[in-house]
Parts: C-alpha cells; sequence; structure tokens
C-alpha cells in the first residue's frame, strides 16, 4: 500500500511539473510571432474603422481596400467577425 501511494505521489508530482513548464495560451514564441504577423491585419482593421467610422463586416471588405490583406498568417486561417459596431 505505501508502494502505491508513494508512486502516486511522484507521478503527481511529475504531472504538476509538466504543467508548470506547458506554454500558457498566448504566451511562448509561437504565439508572439503570430502577433506580430497579424499586426499589418490589425492596422488595416484600425485604418478601416477610422476611414468608415465602423470596422469591416468581414475580411473581404478590408481586402476591397486593402489587397495585401492575407486570409493565412504561418498556415493558420485569420479569424475575423464584427459584432454590431464594435
Amino acid at each position: 500500500m505505501k508502494k502505491i501511494f508513494l508512486l502516486l505521489l511522484v507521478a503527481a508530482g511529475i504531472y504538476v511539473g509538466y504543467l508548470a513548464r506547458k506554454e500558457k495560451p498566448g504566451a511562448g514564441p509561437g504565439a508572439h510571432n503570430g502577433k506580430v504577423a497579424a499586426q499589418p491585419v490589425i492596422a488595416a482593421v484600425e485604418a478601416y474603422r477610422i476611414a468608415h467610422n465602423v470596422y469591416p463586416e468581414d475580411l473581404d471588405d478590408l481586402r476591397t481596400e486593402n489587397a495585401s490583406i492575407p486570409s493565412r498568417i504561418d498556415g493558420h486561417e485569420i479569424g475575423y467577425s464584427r459584432h454590431g459596431a464594435t
């Protein structure tokens, strides 16, 4: 019984150590690279808002004014949605 308890204790310690080292969402080099790559898209959305007093309905509206807006960044599709005027 003591061996099982000790084994469970060691396993729990290893698991807690794993969780402590695991990258948090929005942190780490991958997240940083994605945020840097998305900056031109974010800037274009803000420029559209300033010019039209409303955010674009979707990225296709944005692309009519700025054809260089990509649909993917680092192999991941860009997600965007407007909720009301925000």
